[in-house]
């Protein structure tokens, strides 16, 4: 029986952006769901279960740490792996989205190349029972 495709949710405001990180993590065989912001990505989640979500940290109306705690309180989505991105230096915020559960960090604009690999690294450390 083949594996399940895993899914991973883009949660991006910036248009093309969104659109290049699309284009490498499907290429990379992974299903795309894609949203432009904070409450889409939490309905989303909640409607979908991705594998992994990928988070702009700069989103309007709602902070990462909010969205990420809210998916963390609900038993549906607390063992959904959160990358935030940002393109911000501000070390509150980052603190504040990694002590929300965040599991990695990646300042824009960051090498797309190397994303297949830092999906991949989280999304088998999941599979593996670390969380």
């Amino acid at each position: 029986m083949a594996a399940a495709i895993k899914k991973v949710l883009i949660v991006e405001d910036e248009g093309d952006w969104r659109e290049l990180l699309r284009r490498v993590i499907s290429r990379s065989g992974y299903q795309v769901i894609e949203v432009n912001s904070g409450v889409k990505a939490i309905d989303q989640a909640m409607a979908v279960h991705p594998d992994l979500i990928l988070l702009d940290l700069g989103l309007p109306g709602v902070s990462a740490d909010q969205i990420i705690g809210e998916l963390k309180m609900n038993s549906s989505t607390n063992d959904i792996p959160v990358i935030v991105q940002t393109t911000y230096d501000d070390q509150t915020r980052v603190r504040h989205a990694m002590e929300a559960g965040a599991k990695q960090v990646l300042y824009k604009p960051f090498d797309l190349s190397e994303l297949p690999a830092i999906l991949r690294k989280h999304l088998t450390s999941q599979n593996a029972g670390v969380k």
